[in-house]
């Protein structure tokens, strides 16, 4: 049986608070990753800049993978970035979703004229 995209995501606001920590442990991980692509630097180069074993950097990229905001800096600073931490639009606070929107309203405006 195929499941309905509803059915894959979140089904009420517990699961929503797990989806999104989910979300944005992996959005900071593939964002380490890229700088360590970016740079040229192994997992090795960034543990021996952190004063750490591979196995741990390595550990950073696991699906269990819990990092603080102090170890987050400490991985920036030895990737010569600095961190920052922001918040993204939600859908409805998206200029494109507000254009999209008003499009919409005009195109269904114009049809209800058309009748």
């Amino acid at each position: 049986m195929v499941k309905k995209w509803a059915e894959i995501g979140p089904q009420n606001a517990s699961e929503e608070l797990v989806f999104a920590a989910e979300r944005f442990r992996v959005d900071v991980q593939t964002e380490i990753h890229v700088m360590m692509r970016k740079k040229h630097v192994s997992r090795h180069q960034l543990a021996y800049r952190l004063g750490c074993s591979t196995s741990w950097v390595t550990q950073i990229f696991s699906d269990d993978s819990d990092i603080t905001l102090r170890t987050l800096g400490k991985i920036y600073h030895a990737l010569g970035e600095e961190c920052y931490v922001g918040a993204k639009p939600t859908l409805q606070q998206s200029p494109v979703f507000w254009g999209a929107m008003i499009l919409t309203m005009a195109f269904t405006t114009f049809l209800l004229e058309m009748v």
